[in-house]
């Protein structure tokens, strides 16, 4: 044991000794920067990493070029090494503690470094893109970066400021990690949390566009506001192609009154509105195509906004108390029929259901103990009427896997951005029996869905905040990244930008 300790004190001296003769190096080179030309500029402060460290260290061998940075003319020391991290610690050289993570402390250097260049920098750097803030003078290229925190809009990084996107070379340092945000002319630079940053533009207000029916997202919201506030027509295909709205004029109770709807009952500055009595949206999905898209794909419902009660029918048209109200349905245009792919909310909002077929055939969230085999529940412990929240159900039937002698595809329901419990199989089996309903069925409804037999309508009262359908199971990754948009963009309509 004494011998071992005697070669490691050894080795650390002659570490020791070398990390001194870099710093030494380092400090004349720094020295020799400044006299450049002749000209004292003891203001200068030097910013270097990886490969660039070579000019102001010769002799640091290749192999080491990572291991070392100059920031602010200090020399740090970024390697793992036990015994180089002491020696570098006697020559008053920075390393990175024990508790410190890898990945975190060379993002923290990497920030220090980014921002020395910034403030050390006469001129503004010929990199990124700018960054323009969404007004008047604008909107044609606006694009920002907004930071969100607890669905709160904190900062807006608009004019001024330009982003600075990861792998990009910045003389000095070489390729960022990280992407930043950089405002040349205060001399700050920000670097990107994908946790809290959300990038987006004039041209990338959705997240996925391919496969996407119905958007009443708040990009839509704005485009009917910004028509209203420059007397121009709304064009009601932002929304889906093929579209009615019912509902939306002076009739009361249910209504099949779809000319000349009052949009202003519709839309708000930041949301778009269902009264729960009559309001629904009827888009046509009827051709053979797009059908067949819908089987082979599966489908994607997101909800964000705030759900409410609203109103059942009989099939005599007269209210009645229900506690399920409808989302979504694919109908065939028959009032007195049922729907297919029905969404809703359940149990006076403790649940959302959904199904796709009458097959008795189990899923792994189908009622238990109960007839209706058909219907997945996904369940809360209180109810969802009157709070904020974002919910997504997927279905993704490109791909299918085998459980127990079943083929089952892959069904997920998401809350605020994030995979719950539910995440699981749907029998194939419920899914072909859908299939077989589809010559018949015409219309995607948003607003109700039939319920509990032919003929019973459930209206829904709500205020979305964003609303889509797709004919595709959407990715994991999509999801999170359509949740963080879509929030991002309404606390940017709502919120203060800074």
């Amino acid at each position: 044991m004494a011998i071992i300790g005697i070669i490691s004190n050894t080795q650390k001296s002659s570490l020791s000794t070398k990390f001194a003769s870099y710093k030494e190096e380092m400090e004349m080179s720094l020295t020799n920067e400044y006299y450049k030309d002749g000209n004292l500029n003891l203001k200068s402060k030097i910013t270097v990493l990886d490969e660039n460290i070579k000019k102001y260290i010769p002799s640091l061998p290749d192999n080491q070029l990572a291991d070392f940075a100059i920031i602010n003319n200090e020399l740090y020391y970024l390697g793992e090494d036990e015994l180089s991290k002491q020696a570098a610690k006697e020559q008053k050289i920075h390393v990175m503690s024990e508790d410190d993570d890898k990945s975190k402390y060379l993002d923290e250097v990497e920030d220090l470094a980014v921002s020395s260049i910034v403030s050390n920098s006469n001129n503004e750097m010929e990199v990124g893109e700018k960054l323009y803030t969404k007004n008047s003078d604008n909107m044609a290229r606006w694009n920002v970066v907004t930071e969100v925190e607890d669905n709160e809009l904190k900062r807006t990084y608009g004019t001024g400021w330009t982003y600075v996107p990861a792998g990009t070379t910045i003389e000095g340092i070489g390729l960022l990690k990280n992407a930043y945000m950089i405002d040349f002319t205060n001399k700050e630079a920000v670097q990107f949390n994908k946790d809290i940053h959300v990038k987006m533009s004039v041209a990338d207000t959705v997240v996925a566009k391919d496969n996407l029916i119905f958007n009443a997202d708040p990009s839509v919201m704005e485009a009917y506001n910004n028509s209203v506030k420059n007397g121009t027509e709304f064009d009601i295909s932002e929304l889906g192609e093929n579209i009615r709205f019912y509902g939306y004029n002076n009739d009361t109770g249910k209504s099949d009154n779809w000319e000349n709807p009052d949009l202003s009952k519709a839309f708000t500055a930041s949301s778009f509105e269902f009264d729960g009595i009559n309001d629904y949206i009827r888009i046509e999905y009827d051709n053979d195509e797009q059908k067949q898209i819908l089987a082979e794909n599966g489908f994607t419902f997101e909800f964000y906004g705030i759900l409410n009660d609203g109103t059942s029918y009989d099939p005599t048209n007269l209210a009645y108390n229900n506690n399920y109200k409808g989302l979504f349905c694919y109908w065939d245009g028959d009032e007195s029929a049922q729907g297919r792919i029905r969404f809703g909310v359940h149990a006076y909002g403790n649940n959302i259901v959904w199904n796709a077929s009458y097959n008795q055939s189990a899923s792994d969230f189908s009622a238990q103990g109960a007839s209706s085999i058909w219907n997945q529940y996904y369940s809360f412990e209180d109810s969802l009427y009157g709070k904020e929240i974002y919910l997504t159900v997927v279905l993704d039937t490109s791909d299918e896997y085998i459980k127990d002698d079943e083929t089952y595809y892959k069904q997920t329901f998401y809350v605020n951005g994030e995979k719950t419990k539910y995440d699981g199989g749907y029998n194939q089996k419920q899914w072909n029996a859908f299939i077989q309903t589809l010559d018949s069925l015409k219309y995607f409804c948003f607003g109700r869905s039939s319920y509990n037999g032919n003929g019973y309508w459930h209206y829904i009262k709500m205020s979305c905040y964003s609303l889509k359908f797709y004919n595709k199971g959407l990715s994991q990754d999509d999801v999170e990244a359509s949740y963080k948009k879509t929030v991002a963009y309404h606390d940017f309509l709502t919120g203060n930008p800074n």
